[in-house]
């Protein structure tokens, strides 16, 4: 490979990108896996994934 001026390619390692280690807070589950409403615009839901 070398008389052809051939190189292998080199794998980079894996980045770890988030910080599951964090000190701060964790929001409250306040709908506790209700998600029923009682009339429109009561309950919300977002997904930032």
């Amino acid at each position: 490979m070398r008389e052809n001026g051939l190189k292998a390619l080199q794998t980079r390692r894996f980045k770890k990108t988030t910080d599951s280690e964090h000190g701060g807070p964790v929001a409250p589950n306040v709908l506790d896996q209700d998600f029923s409403a009682e009339q429109a615009n009561e309950k919300w839901g977002a997904d930032i994934s």
